[in-house]
């Protein structure tokens, strides 16, 4: 469906006709109900809307999703436990804020949790800022500014059944980003080059095996749980091993 006011209509439809399944049912477990239908049905406008604001047709959108927003206390502390609410979160945050381009994963982190942290309250800013930080870790993309913003998350909620999950994530996202080396292992300041070309006169003319990965990569991962062979050939042949992450497009 293309049509903002249909598919704002047939959400609510399909709602209240949920809803109409707890009839009889307690105050609390209605309000509960009621609570994640609208949450879901919100998540699934903001996948529509998403749709359509790639299409440039976003604008007619804009009022009813609005009201849907308004809808729904975002600051209540239950809907944490919505499996979308931190989804629902960062959609809020790039049609609030509409980041620049020119922004890296790692500031992307910062500025999403600042989000969160100013437009939410209590158990609601915990679920959304705890869910930020994990899944940085669980998704690979393992942001520098991790471990500083777990710290933070750590004072702010210092009694957060989140600690054990995001302690976790940062061992591993410390693991990356601060890995045991060895003298013949090189990390290339790449700020400089533009080319393949300029990067590879450093090699002389020695012959050079590429390996393309990234972190979001699973096989690339595991793929380096089987290098030393390669790495022993290499080294009996005078072959230079040149691993290139491609995490960022550009």
């Amino acid at each position: 469906d293309t049509d903002s006011y249909s598919v704002s209509t047939k959400l609510e439809v399909f709602v209240d006709s949920l809803l109409n399944q707890y009839n009889g049912s307690t105050t609390e477990l209605l309000e509960a109900a009621r609570r994640d239908a609208n949450l879901s049905a919100l998540m699934v406008y903001q996948i529509c809307y998403n749709k359509a604001k790639r299409k440039n047709k976003h604008l007619s959108w804009d009022k009813d999703l609005a009201r849907l927003r308004n809808e729904i206390d975002m600051n209540n502390p239950a809907n944490g436990r919505s499996p979308y609410f931190g989804d629902i979160m960062e959609n809020f945050f790039l049609q609030d804020v509409n980041p620049d381009s020119e922004i890296t994963t790692d500031s992307l982190l910062w500025i999403k949790s600042e989000y969160v942290l100013k437009t939410l309250g209590g158990k609601a800013a915990e679920a959304a800022f705890g869910q930020f930080l994990y899944t940085d870790g669980s998704s690979n993309t393992f942001s520098p500014c991790a471990p500083e913003l777990t710290t933070r998350f750590k004072s702010l909620f210092p009694g957060s059944g989140l600690i054990p999950f995001l302690d976790k994530e940062i061992e591993a996202n410390l693991a990356f980003n601060k890995p045991k080396t060895s003298d013949g292992i090189v990390f290339i300041d790449n700020s400089g080059l533009k080319t393949l070309e300029q990067l590879f006169k450093s090699y002389n003319g020695t012959p050079v095996l590429i390996d393309l990965w990234a972190t979001w990569c699973g096989p690339c991962r595991k793929s380096f749980e089987h290098v030393k062979p390669i790495q022993d050939y290499a080294s009996e042949n005078d072959i230079h091993l040149l691993y290139i992450s491609v995490n960022e497009e550009d």
